[in-house]
Formats: structure tokens, sequence, C-alpha cells
């Protein structure tokens, strides 16, 4: 629960719509279980169908690009059928182009900081000061904490307590999946009496 908490309030959401198709009903008991783990948005964005599911795609997805063995139109004939295909919007001409310029400006912004950079720290304009500089500063980063381990240490105390935490988590964590495991197990009983 911990984890799922710090997942929905840190990281971005990136489902927009999910469909369990062909559900049946031991899955619809396995469901009722995991539901507790799922934050409320992500659960908005999770439809289970069962076999009768086709109306529900189209009205979501047009049938154009749904493929045929859903019930829809698309057969990706010149992919080798659906489930082979690379189609989608990464494919799209236009889009690579678009993301291909942002690279390029990325890149060429970072160039630019980098030039101003060397050209800061360089003395007499000499790209070759600039690389010595560069050794220089590495070198005595390295001496520094070889004969003088006090800020590092102290770096490293002020970490302690993050790792205690941090491992009180996962102790919870595990505690946590041990009763998973053995709530599952009692699902999977459970269904293999009912099968009875």
């Amino acid at each position: 629960m911990e984890i799922q908490k710090i997942d929905s309030s840190y990281y971005p959401e990136t489902l927009h719509q999910l469909f369990i198709i062909n559900a049946g009903s031991a899955f619809r008991v396995l469901w009722k279980a995991i539901r507790a783990f799922l934050d409320p948005r992500t659960l908005a964005k999770i439809q289970v169908l069962g076999t009768d599911y086709t109306t529900s795609l189209i009205e979501v997805i047009d049938p154009s690009n749904l493929p045929t063995f859903l019930g829809g139109n698309c057969s990706c004939a010149e992919y080798g059928g659906c489930l082979f295909s690379e189609k989608g919007p990464w494919n799209d001409p236009q889009i690579k182009q678009m993301l291909q310029g942002m690279l390029q400006t990325e890149e060429d912004n970072e160039g630019e900081l980098m030039n101003s950079q060397s050209s800061q720290d360089s003395s007499d304009g000499d790209p070759e000061n600039v690389r010595i500089k560069i050794v220089y500063d590495v070198i005595s980063l390295t001496d520094e904490t070889k004969y003088n381990d006090q800020p590092l240490l102290h770096k490293l105390q002020e970490f302690e307590p993050v790792l205690e935490d941090t491992k009180a988590k996962i102790r919870s964590l595990e505690v946590a999946l041990a009763d998973t495991k053995s709530v599952l197990q009692g699902l999977s009983q459970h269904i293999e009496e009912l099968k009875r």
C-alpha cells in the first residue's frame, strides 16, 4: 500500500483506459482482491468486461482502429495482422519529425551550456587549459576525500536515518507480501472448491 501511495503521488499517470475482456468468474473473484491495492483514479480507468465486450469497446475505440478479432474493422494487412503490427503514433512521420526537432533543440541547448561553462572556466581561452583544470578538480577532490574524510563521513551519517527508514518499509512490505500470498492461496483454494 505504501508503494502504491508513493507511485500515485509522485509519478505521472499514463494510463488512459484499460479493458479486460472475456473475464471469467475466477478472474472476477481475484479482481475483488486486487482492487483494494489500486488507486481510485486508476481503478476508474479499468473496465472488466465479460464475453459481450464489443459494444463497450466500439463506444471508445473507432472500429477502424479496433482489430477484427475484437469486433472492429482493422486487419493491418500490410503488417501481417494487428498482433504483429508496429502501427502507432511512434511511426507517424510528423510526430517523428517533431520529436527529432525537440531532441536537436535539447542537444543544442546542452552544447551552448557546455561552451559557456568551458569559456568561463578556461584561462586565456585555451581549451587545453580547460582539460587541465577539469583533471585538477578531479584529482583535488579525490585527494580531499583521501586526507579529509570529515565532509564525506558527515554526508554518510545523514543518510543513516533514511537507510533505517527504508529498511523498516521493506520489512513492512515483506509482511504485506506474505499476507497477500496467504490471501491468494485462500482464493485459489476457494476457486478449486467452487470448481468441484
